[in-house]
């Protein structure tokens, strides 16, 4: 039976170590000992700027912030499997961090996920028109779970209503 390792992506605001990755990690290591915490950290404001060129690929402008952060997670990825063989994954990602999974997974078919959660992630809005459903029928990825609050002035501008929890299988 395989060990479990979580995986934590934050958005564009991440600035310390006292941050929600961390005290989820401190959360699930109390909970269950055995498991493994793994925190995945990129550049901050930037990231939004390389969102913006990304989403204009329509005019042809180029992001080399798009590429350095999907390299960047995919070589991330790819460490922990070897570092880890035993361990199946899940992703616990926030805001950017859940487009930032859904982009490097489109290109690197080696990474398998166990349980993909959103936490206040736009790409979660539009989960029915993203690669989620194929992945969960190739075994890719077993089980997406999207949760936003009614709050949430980014989501509440681009979600379709009602608003709040849900999770696909």
């Amino acid at each position: 039976m395989k060990k479990t390792a979580i995986i934590t992506i934050h958005g564009v605001r991440w600035r310390t170590k006292e941050d929600w990755q961390t005290r989820v990690g401190i959360y699930f290591k109390k909970l269950s000992p055995e498991t493994k915490v793994i925190h995945f950290r990129f550049g901050g404001m930037l990231a939004v700027l390389s969102w913006w060129l990304g989403a204009a690929t329509f005019l042809r402008i180029p992001s080399w912030l798009r590429r350095h952060y999907l390299k960047q997670f995919s070589q991330f990825m790819r460490d922990v499997r070897r570092d880890c063989p035993d361990y199946e994954f899940s992703v616990l990602a926030h805001s950017f961090g859940g487009w930032l999974v859904e982009q490097a997974m489109r290109e690197d078919r080696y990474i398998c996920i166990k349980n993909l959660v959103f936490v206040h992630c736009p790409i979660a809005v539009f989960i029915e028109k993203t690669s989620f459903w194929n992945w969960l029928e190739t075994g890719r990825l077993r089980r997406v779970f999207a949760w936003s609050s009614r709050k949430d002035l980014v989501i509440k501008a681009l979600a379709i209503k009602p608003l709040g929890h849900n999770g696909y299988r």
